[in-house]
């Protein structure tokens, strides 16, 4: 094996992109370990944590980013490192409903990202796409429960917050299992301020706009009423 750091380095990267990765972490840790910090360090340190990441490692790429992100903050690789280490955290989130402590360092490292890297907006706003649908998830774990239990104003109450704040996120049937709710409740006004946002709003198909006008004219026009 060559004995200089930049050699290696182009080796490593080169054993990456085939996918060789057993050879490939034998280089990285050979620059990391065999010689002392260089211009190449930084690089094979957040290539290291890529490289558990390709390997769905997430428990040592969490390790190998946290390291990266901690003491090379002037790497060009940087950016790329802490955009690397939320995802690792969102992987690292499997259940929302038991645990959002990983997402919730995603968010706050995306949120670091956004204000420091713009050219990263792009990046961070596809993950924060993601942890939002698994806040999203909780959410409707949440309804359900109380939709279990016959509890229908206590569902209500997660699902008119689901639409609130996520009703980017196929928000369709979550407003269909709201109109049911309202109509066996009797709530007539809650019923027509929910259609008048199901047909104002594009988030929402047309086979629930659709019926969002079926019960707009059940119940009559907002206007129309004293």
């Amino acid at each position: 094996m060559p004995n200089d750091p930049k050699t290696l380095y182009e080796i490593a990267i080169n054993e990456f992109k085939n996918k060789n990765y057993k050879q490939t972490e034998k280089v990285l840790k050979r620059i990391i370990y065999s010689f002392p910090p260089n211009e190449w360090t930084d690089k094979a340190q957040f290539y290291l944590a890529l490289l558990y990441y390709e390997k769905k490692n997430y428990e040592l790429a969490k390790i190998e980013a946290e390291f990266f992100v901690n003491n090379f903050k002037y790497s060009e690789f940087y950016p790329d490192g802490l955009i690397l280490l939320a995802k690792i955290y969102y992987k690292l989130s499997p259940n929302p409903h038991k645990d959002i402590s990983q997402l919730n360092k995603a968010i706050e490292i995306l949120n670091r990202v956004k204000n420091l890297y713009p050219n990263y907006n792009q990046s961070a706003d596809s993950i924060m796409l993601l942890i939002r649908k698994k806040f999203a998830q909780k959410i409707l774990i949440s309804a359900n429960v109380y939709r279990n239990i016959e509890k229908p104003k206590a569902e209500a109450i997660y699902l008119e917050y689901y639409l609130n704040n996520y009703i980017d996120i196929q928000p369709d049937s979550v407003a269909y299992r709201l109109l049911e709710i309202y109509e066996v409740l009797n709530e007539k006004e809650k019923i027509l301020s929910l259609t008048d946002l199901i047909l104002k709003n594009d988030n929402f198909s047309s086979w629930i706009k659709k019926i969002a006008l079926e019960k707009r004219d059940k119940y009559g026009y907002r206007s129309d009423r004293r």
